[in-house]
């Protein structure tokens, strides 16, 4: 039988918290390595978007607050080449204020912001661990049999060390990035969905708060749920994913919630700058890069006005260039000002279509291709900083934190990171293979899909719709792939036991 977590909490208190601990405290390993959790360029406009916010509310500044004096004194980035464009266009005016990025949240900025006011971030790994540490204990308790308390605490331990020590998790658990929560958001889904009926109210709350989390934090968690939300709601009505509907209820008003977090930071946004944020142009970037959105400019450019038609006039083609540089011969965005970002921004989801019904073969195929080499994508280039990063933290991060930074391993390129990329890659592969023989003999043997059958398909199906959502929106990278990719050795090693335990069961007694 299953282990049943108790009605009111998460089981036996004491061996359920001394397993977390361990398992929190041995998260912290790359970071304890490191001297510091881990930084990514990204980090610091986290930060400093919530800045912004409690700056613009109280009046409060930190070492922050810089770049927002910077970039809102003069209420503009522009400068006007003439006394006609003085005229023309205020150097104050609301089209030429700064842009704020829609797709960085300022909700994980939030998190940052009140963790650097103790001088440092390691708040952030602390905190990320102990929520990975339980989530890690929760789904291996999941499997333990009912009556069985210190066989479960070695169960607990010996599998959830084994992942810490041979999967990525521990690395995204001390980074500075939203990124953990891909595969929390994950594992909260398939918990509420598979195990609602034997999870008590606390276990519930954890879940439904760590899914609100994750999709709060990241767009593209909202659209891995909601992928396996339909799913889920396919397999209710045809019987053959049986998950009920209580689930279904509880994972809509998180998501609704999320859509109602994201409004409230596009108001307050709008409201103080005039100006609603912007998501960047991701998808024409992708389409460019991929040909694609190339030969539709070079069909077209000549004869209509495409606000993509500069980069006919680029060296190189590539996704992040295209999107980040500031250099006008090599973006199309990042490079120009701010009113013209804002126009480009407008234009991405007409173009893409077009592209899209010129070329919707060739488009497709990028897709796919991205997807694959998304699955098979796995290394950690994050977690040392090459020289291109480095100028942009000394550009972007305040001096003390500099300092610090500068005696970290990753600064100084010595991160030990081979032996993880190897080994991630060979227990996500054996877990994948363990867990599909799983769902096929179940459904094989009964003719259905029982609950460790369903928890075993939404956490694959998770996994690859990560793999098409990031290898076709964004490019392929590692990163995307290794934040959540660990769930799946999780998934296989908590679901080994009882899968002897059955085996066992169904002998014949002499």
């Amino acid at each position: 039988m299953l282990g049943k977590i108790g009605k009111t909490g998460f089981g036996p208190t004491l061996y359920a918290t001394m397993s977390t601990m361990i398992l929190a405290l041995a998260l912290l390993w790359p970071s304890f390595i490191n001297g510091e959790p881990f930084y990514m360029p990204d980090t610091p406009s986290y930060i400093r978007a919530a800045d912004a916010g409690v700056y613009k509310l109280t009046g409060i500044e930190s070492a922050w607050t810089n770049e927002f004096h910077d970039r809102y004194a003069a209420g503009s980035d522009e400068t006007p080449t003439s006394d006609e464009d003085v005229k023309a266009e205020p150097s104050n005016s609301i089209e030429n204020g700064p842009v704020a990025l829609a797709g960085r949240s300022v909700f994980y900025g939030a998190f940052l912001y009140l963790a650097q006011i103790f001088g440092n971030f390691w708040l952030v790994a602390v905190i990320q661990s102990l929520i990975v540490g339980i989530a890690i204990m929760l789904t291996i308790k999941a499997f333990v049999p009912e009556g069985t308390r210190g066989a479960g605490v070695m169960r607990i331990l010996s599998i959830g060390l084994l992942v810490v020590f041979l999967s990525s998790a521990a690395f995204f658990s001390g980074f500075l990035m939203p990124d953990i929560f891909a595969g929390l958001g994950l594992l909260s889904f398939v918990h509420l969905a598979a195990f609602w009926d034997r999870q008590g109210r606390a276990e519930r709350l954890f879940w439904f708060g760590l899914l609100l989390a994750a999709m709060l934090f990241h767009n593209t968690n909202v659209l891995i749920t909601v992928s396996l939300l339909a799913l889920v709601i396919l397999g209710n009505i045809t019987k053959f994913l049986q998950a009920g509907w209580r689930p279904v209820l509880v994972v809509v008003t998180s998501i609704l919630l999320s859509f109602g977090g994201q409004s409230v930071f596009y108001w307050g946004v709008t409201k103080y700058s005039g100006n609603a944020p912007v998501m960047p142009p991701f998808l024409a970037a992708r389409v460019i890069d991929d040909g694609p959105g190339y030969k539709y400019l070079e069909k077209h450019c000549g004869t209509e006005d495409l606000k993509f038609c500069r980069v006919l006039d680029f060296k190189v083609i590539n996704h992040d260039q295209l999107l980040w540089s500031k250099e006008k011969d090599a973006g199309f965005f990042q490079a120009l000002p701010n009113r013209e970002r804002r126009e480009v921004a407008a234009t991405e989801k007409a173009f893409v279509l077009d592209v899209f019904l010129e070329y919707p073969v060739e488009v497709l195929v990028a897709s796919f291709r991205g997807f694959g080499t998304q699955l098979v994508t796995f290394n950690l280039p994050n977690f040392n900083y090459n020289d291109k990063q480095i100028a942009q933290y000394q550009d972007k991060i305040p001096g003390r934190y500099f300092d610090a930074q500068k005696q970290s391993a990753a600064y100084k390129n010595t991160m030990p990171t081979s032996f993880w990329e190897i080994s991630t890659f060979i227990v996500s592969a054996a877990a994948l293979l363990f867990l599909v023989i799983f769902i096929f003999r179940s459904f094989k043997h009964s003719g259905r899909l029982s609950k460790p059958a369903v928890f075993s398909i939404l956490i694959v199906v998770g996994i690859f719709a990560n793999a098409a959502i990031c290898g076709a929106l964004s490019g392929p990278k590692g990163r995307y792939q290794m934040r959540l990719v660990w769930v799946l050795p999780l998934a296989a090693a908590s679901m080994l036991p009882y899968r002897q335990t059955r085996m066992k069961a169904a002998e014949p007694t002499e």
